[in-house]
């Protein structure tokens, strides 16, 4: 019995261990199952984070988190460790801090009670990096240093590596590069030797920072393009939208501004799809600093309010400091020091908190420039406190910049040796940190040391260095207009060369200095416009990639949405804040287009055969003349002006009073011109500015009494004044200049070269004129009578929404130019009167609805010698490419449609036209950029295949220009005078009618470009 129970009682026991074997053995399965599936989530987790879009990344958080809480039950505290650095990666990615910061503490315990030391190394590098971008820079270094040290010991490269970067970074930081450049060094040569090469890549990143802050511009824009070049092979994105945006610096540096531009943009692409704040600040920073350097002052503000907000909105104290202290710069260069005073103020209060060396000494410069006008001794004592923090912590740009305020200060009080001691200095510094801009800029500031004190032949040295440079900068940029804004900041060398070369003539006469100056003159102006009429005449699309072109257009229709959007937004109540709004999208798409433009000419195999246009020389200009032909050319200056009187066998110089004078004469003359004498008086003193104008601009051309025509090259305000209503001095007769020649207007005597040479071989239009007029503006027009009784009250009641939009854009302004869409009436008269006196075969009639956007912008008008537009322009002055041409706002059924001809749509037009003609208001008006011209729908046409255009300086009559249109028609068809004749003898004839006697009815249109009559103008009539 007691056997049978024993037996019994022990094979129970067998049975129980072998039961709880089992279940263990279970669990244990069940454990490797679930520590398998946290794993998959772990990989999954991965991919997902590594596609860095903001859903992904939230998606990532949710696998890491299921996995640790495996990890953990499983007790697993390596894995734990591991998961929690990767959530705190994606955490601080998408900005939760607090979060990140716990995870990665919580990384460091775990890995401490593991005591896994390269794990606890891991999280201590972590921790370093995450207090970097905290802004606390001892946290940073104090766990960098722990991190070295430990990996250090075990013989961790990785992480040793990852822990000598992070030092480096951290002394970056802290202004120390030279340590930071050392750390970083040791960190590289881990990496190599690891064949890691997002870990390269990432060195390499920094190294370039620190060697732009050393001043070795060269040096860190090749890091860059090895750390570019290693990410792209790492498939690291993050890294590779922060290594361009590096890369963009090193170019803006180096004056590539162009490559600077692109390399920003492709980072936006990238840091748009990833939603990193801080980085997008810092390509936006980067842009607003661009087109700062360039005077594009809108732009520049658009990009740094942008990147302003980021910065706020992350907490980065340092980069809100950055763009503050830009934005008061510019505020101050406006003359907003309203605005640029609250910009320092909250700039100095960001300066106190972080107890930034470089930032101080920032804030110190721009502080001396606030006292520099009226207390030069406070500024000269800023600017020598802002060297010695720039000196100490190794930050040669920055000094070199502070040496020029030196030398400049003292050069201002009379202390020449000093201040050529500092220039000396801040040149070798350009040099050698390879700053072409710096370094053209301190020239230039040695060449007027040098003129002032005698020193003309050094002088002339030093500034044709400078120029050379600035030449090579323009050449490198793509986007005409970047190029033309950066030409306007550095004209002032140009008119300073001018001046100097003109000093030389009066030194001696004999050695030909006076047409060099003209020839200088000739190289600083109208140089966009001399590429854009190169290219005119080539299909610069043809072999690009469909994909570019695509990408073009799509920018293209955003734009016309845009500046749809904002001209509907003055159909209804709206804020001010809703129109700067849409005004910065406009902006920014704008800058998008250019962009892709610039790309598409850079890839064109069309554009790269073309011949690089180059102004002309003094006997060049005289070989475009012909025998009856005087040019006047005249140059601005802030010292003094010059003109130069050439004909086909003589070149004279003269010189005038400075750009002050002769602009404040030029503006109380055209503003007494613009005035309609029924409704307004002439302004005070017009009467003596205009007898004192005629004088100092007509003597230089007083003794060509034999030729008929004169040419004039006009600079600054000077090209708002028809030379038509000046007077000759000493003139017994009709005095006035019309009375005696045609008056022709030219950009420069080398665009109309490079226009001959382009239109040379063009074949001529078959038919002979096509007429745009009197389009349908607004929704009470009595042509849409008819269509409206046939609409229902519903659709009544949408049109009367659109009417809202008419009336209230003849109220409102937008720029200097919308003044409001009302029918101009007689310009259906102007076009019967024009079109009667050519045989309706040759003749394409668009009035009323016909007068549309399809029909100008098809291919319709390429067939016409002559284009002639009579309805509203818009100029906008603040963004000239938004200027363009009012068309039919409505269709036959009244429906609203898009009317508006752009600037930039009409340089993409092709036409074959002999002659366009601008019946509208200020069509030869536009933002006059300084070395450039006036950007105005003149330069659209000209651009389009137009040799001459004829248009307005003010807002015309209705009546008198319907008069003059038909004077000048019937001179040109019925008398068979050129276009420049004709237009003299239309002006002449309207002039004498006693209503129209006064020059504001019948002296506004000019014609710009070629007087010569064209061959097949009037071949087939």
């Amino acid at each position: 019995m007691n056997c049978t129970l024993t037996r019994l009682l022990s094979s129970l026991a067998l049975c129980a261990v072998t039961v709880a074997h089992c279940q263990a053995q279970i669990q244990r399965t069940s454990l490797l199952d679930r520590k398998s599936s946290a794993d998959v989530l772990v990989q999954e987790a991965r991919k997902l984070s590594a596609a860095w879009t903001r859903v992904s990344a939230m998606q990532a958080l949710k696998k890491y988190q299921t996995a640790r809480s495996i990890y953990q039950d499983a007790g697993d505290l390596r894995n734990q460790a591991l998961v929690s650095l990767e959530m705190g990666k994606v955490q601080e990615w998408t900005g939760d801090p607090p979060a990140a910061l716990v995870s990665y503490e919580r990384a460091l315990s775990i890995s401490r009670q593991s005591h896994d030391q390269s794990a606890i190394a891991a999280a201590l590098n972590r921790l370093g990096f995450y207090y970097i971008e905290r802004g606390d820079y001892d946290k940073a270094l104090d766990f960098g240093k722990q991190a070295q040290q430990l990996s250090s010991a075990i013989s961790d490269r990785s992480n040793e590596a990852y822990a000598l970067l992070l030092i480096g970074t951290t002394k970056y930081n802290q202004r120390e590069q030279r340590d930071a450049k050392a750390y970083l060094q040791l960190s590289l040569e881990l990496c190599k030797a690891l064949h890691d090469k997002s870990a390269q890549a990432q060195v390499l990143e920094a190294l370039g920072h620190v060697n732009h802050e050393l001043g070795n511009a060269k040096e860190a824009l090749q890091l860059f393009l090895d750390a570019l070049e290693l990410a792209t092979r790492a498939n690291d994105l993050a890294i590779e939208a922060r290594i361009l945006n590096g890369l963009a610096i090193s170019y803006s540096i180096v004056g590539e501004k162009q490559e600077a531009v692109e390399r920003y943009r492709e980072a936006l692409a990238i840091l748009e799809k990833m939603g990193n704040s801080r980085q997008i600040a810092v390509a936006l920073a980067g842009l607003g600093y661009i087109y700062y350097t360039v005077a594009q002052n809108e732009r520049s503000l658009n990009y740094y309010s942008r990147a302003l907000s980021l910065y706020r909105s992350i907490g980065d104290r340092e980069g809100e400091s950055i763009v503050l202290g830009r934005m008061g710069e510019i505020s101050e260069g406006l003359w907003d020091k309203k605005k640029a005073a609250m910009y320092y103020e909250q700039l100095t209060g960001v300066a106190r908190d972080l107890k930034d060396p470089i930032l101080e000494s920032y804030v110190l410069n721009w502080s001396g420039d606030v006292y520099a006008p009226t207390n030069k001794r406070q500024a000269l004592a800023l600017y020598e406190q802002a060297l010695a923090l720039s000196r100490k912590h190794s930050n040669p740009r920055l000094e070199a910049y502070t040496l020029n305020r030196l030398g400049y200060t003292h050069a201002w009080l009379g202390e020449i040796d000093a201040a050529k001691k500092f220039y000396d200095t801040a040149l070798e510094r350009a040099q050698t940190m390879g700053d072409r801009e710096l370094e053209s800029l301190t020239l230039y500031n040695l060449a007027a040391l040098e003129r002032d004190h005698n020193g003309l032949a050094a002088a002339r040295t030093l500034i044709e260095r400078s120029l050379k440079i600035i030449e090579s900068l323009t050449m490198d940029m793509g986007a005409r207009e970047l190029r033309a804004s950066y030409f306007a900041t550095v004209h002032q060398q140009y008119e300073f060369y001018i001046d100097l070369l003109m000093q030389l003539h009066q030194q001696n006469p004999s050695a030909d200095f006076g047409s060099l100056a003209l020839e200088a003159s000739e190289r600083s102006r109208a140089r966009s416009l001399l590429d854009m009429l190169r290219e005119s005449g080539a299909d610069i699309r043809k072999g690009v990639d469909p994909q570019l072109l695509e990408q073009e257009q799509s920018v293209r229709a955003k734009l016309r949405t845009a500046i749809q959007k904002r001209m509907m937004a003055f159909s209804r109540p709206h804020t001010r804040q809703e129109i700067n709004d849409l005004q910065q999208e406009i902006v920014s798409l704008t800058t998008e287009y250019e962009q892709f433009a610039a790309e598409i000419r850079q890839r064109s195999p069309q554009y790269a055969a073309l011949t690089q246009a180059t102004s002309l020389t003094a006997k060049q200009i005289q070989a475009v003349l012909d025998d009856d032909t005087i040019m006047v050319e005249y140059a601005l200056g802030d010292r003094r002006s010059f003109a130069w009187t050439i004909s086909s066998d003589s070149v004279a110089s003269f010189e005038l009073p400075d750009r002050a004078t002769l602009e404040k004469l030029a503006r109380v003359v055209h503003e007494g011109l613009s005035k309609d004498p029924r409704d307004a008086i002439q302004p005070a003193g017009y009467a003596a500015a205009m007898k004192t104008l005629s004088r100092i601009l007509l003597e230089p051309i007083a003794k060509y009494r034999s030729k008929k025509r004169v040419v004039v090259v006009a600079d600054g305000a000077l090209q708002y004044i028809p030379f038509s209503t000046l007077e000759l001095p000493d003139d017994s007769g009709d005095a006035r200049l019309i009375a005696h020649y045609e008056l022709v207007n030219l950009p420069s005597a080398s665009a109309l070269a490079v226009q001959r040479n382009s239109l040379s071989d063009r074949k001529p239009a078959p038919r002979m004129l096509a007429i745009v007029a009197d389009p349908v503006l607004e929704s009470n027009d009595s042509r849409l009578l008819n269509a409206r009784s046939k609409r229902s009250a519903a659709r009544e009641g949408e049109l009367g929404d659109v009417s809202k939009l008419d009336r209230v854009l003849r109220d409102v302004e937008i720029g200097d130019g919308l003044r409001g869409l009302h029918r101009l009436s007689l310009t259906e008269t102007e076009a019967k009167t024009l079109y009667s006196l050519i045989p309706p075969e040759q003749v394409l009639k668009a009035l009323g609805f016909e007068a549309n956007r399809n029909i100008v912008t098809g291919d319709g008008l390429a067939n016409y010698r002559i284009v002639h537009f009579a309805t509203h322009a818009l100029l906008d002055n603040q963004v000239p490419e938004m200027s363009g041409i009012i068309l039919s706002m409505f269709d036959r059924k009244g429906q609203q449609q898009d009317g508006f001809l752009q600037l930039y749509e009409i340089y993409n037009l092709k036409l074959s036209a002999d002659l366009v003609v601008l019946s509208a208001c200020q069509t030869a008006l536009g933002k006059d950029i300084r070395g450039e011209g006036i950007v105005s729908l003149t330069r659209g046409f000209m651009h389009a295949g137009a040799p001459r255009v004829v248009a307005s300086l003010w807002n015309v009559d209705d009546a008198a220009t319907a008069d003059l249109m038909g004077y000048f028609y019937r001179a040109m068809i019925v008398d068979r005078l050129a276009p420049a004749a004709a237009l003299r003898a239309a002006q002449l004839r309207l002039s004498k009618e006693k209503r129209y006697q006064s020059p504001y009815f019948w002296a506004g249109f000019v014609l710009q470009g070629e007087w010569n009559q064209p061959n097949s103008f009037l071949a087939s009539h």
